[in-house]
C-alpha cells in the first residue's frame, strides 16, 4: 500500500514537472520565405519570412512580443517585423529580412530559446533610385540636398547632364538649372552587371514660365475613398489644366525599406502670357469642406520675352 502510494505521488510530481518542461520547447517553424520586391519593376530588396510559433499558454500582446532574431553564419541580419497575428497559443508574424549577400545560404531564426532553419537562394541585381521623385516631374522649387537610395550595388555614381556629382551621406547636391535636368544613377550589381536609372526633372521658375510649356505637377497622394482628397486648380487665363495622370514614387520607410506611392499629377500648360495662380486644395474627408493648403503665383512670359 505504501509502495503504491509512493508511486502515485512520484507520478503526480513528475506530471507536474513535465508540463512546463514540454511547454518550454514549443514549435517554431518557417511557414514561407520568399524574395520581396518593393514594387513591380524593382529588384528584390530582401526576404519576406513568415514564422509560426505555438506555446502552451496564450502569446503576449503584439507590443510585448519578443522579436525574432535572424542569422547567417553567426552574423545577425537586419530584420523588421511587418505584421503579427496572435490567436490564442498561436502566433503568425511576417519579417522583412535583408541578407548580407546574394546566393545560396542558410538562414537561422531564433525566438525565445527556439531555433528554425531555412535554405534560401537570394538573387537580386540591385537598384538605385531617388526617393519621392518620378521621371518627367516638374519642379517649381528644388532641394539643395537630394537623397539617393540603393541596395546591393557598389561603385554607385550619380551624374547630372553627364557630370559626376559628389555623393556624401546618401545625398547629392545638383547644380540645378532651368529646364530639364537629367539625373542618372549608375552602379554595379552583385554579379558585376551595370545598373542604370534615369530621371528627367524639369525645373521651372514660377516667375518666368515659358509660353506653351507643359508642366507635370504632383499635388497629392492617392488615399482612401473617403479622404483625404486633393485637387489642383488654375486661376487666370495664362494657365490651363489639360488632363490628369499618376506619378509613381518610391519612399524609404524606417529602417530603410522601400514602398511605392501613387500621386495625383496634373498636366498644366502655359497657354497665354500674363499672371496666374496655382491653387492646391485638400479635402480631409468627403463630408468636409475643401481647404487651400498652397498657392503659387505664376507669370507666363510672352514669346518675345523667352
Amino acid at each position: 500500500m505504501r509502495t503504491g502510494l509512493r508511486s502515485l505521488l512520484v507520478a503526480l510530481v513528475l506530471g507536474i514537472l513535465l508540463v512546463p518542461a514540454l511547454a518550454a520547447d514549443p514549435a517554431l517553424s518557417i511557414a514561407s520565405c520568399e524574395a520581396l520586391r518593393p514594387a513591380a519593376g524593382l529588384e528584390p530588396q530582401g526576404l519576406l519570412v513568415t514564422l509560426e510559433s505555438t506555446q502552451a499558454r496564450p502569446e503576449p500582446t503584439a507590443q510585448e512580443q519578443e522579436l525574432a532574431e535572424f542569422r547567417v553564419e553567426g552574423r545577425v541580419l537586419s530584420a523588421t517585423r511587418r505584421s503579427v497575428i496572435l490567436a490564442g497559443t498561436v502566433q503568425i508574424s511576417e519579417y522583412l529580412v535583408q541578407p548580407f549577400r546574394t546566393g545560396p545560404q542558410e538562414v537561422e531564426v531564433r525566438l525565445r530559446g527556439r531555433r528554425a532553419l531555412v535554405q534560401v537562394d537570394f538573387q537580386t541585381e540591385g537598384e538605385a533610385l531617388l526617393p519621392g521623385r518620378f521621371d518627367g516631374e516638374t519642379l517649381l522649387e528644388t532641394e539643395e540636398d537630394l537623397p539617393v537610395f540603393s541596395w546591393y550595388l557598389r561603385d554607385l555614381q550619380v551624374k547630372q547632364d553627364g557630370q559626376v556629382l559628389p555623393l556624401r551621406d546618401g545625398k547629392v547636391r545638383p547644380a540645378w538649372h532651368p529646364g530639364v535636368n537629367i539625373l542618372e544613377l549608375w552602379g554595379l550589381g552583385p554579379a558585376g552587371q551595370k545598373r542604370h536609372r534615369e530621371y528627367r526633372l524639369n525645373l521651372v521658375d514660377p516667375a518666368c514660365v515659358p509660353l506653351g510649356s507643359e508642366m507635370l505637377l504632383p499635388f497629392g497622394q492617392l488615399e482612401g475613398r473617403s479622404g483625404p482628397l486633393y485637387d489642383l486648380r488654375c486661376e487666370g487665363e495664362a494657365l490651363k489644366v489639360e488632363g490628369w495622370t499618376k506619378g509613381l514614387v518610391h519612399l524609404v520607410h524606417e529602417p530603410d525599406w522601400v514602398e511605392i506611392e501613387e500621386r495625383y499629377v496634373a498636366r498644366v500648360r502655359a497657354s497665354a502670357p500674363g499672371p496666374a495662380r496655382l491653387v492646391y486644395l485638400k479635402q480631409p474627408h468627403f463630408l468636409l469642406e475643401w481647404e487651400v493648403w498652397r498657392e503659387v503665383p505664376v507669370q507666363v512670359q510672352a514669346a518675345q520675352d523667352r
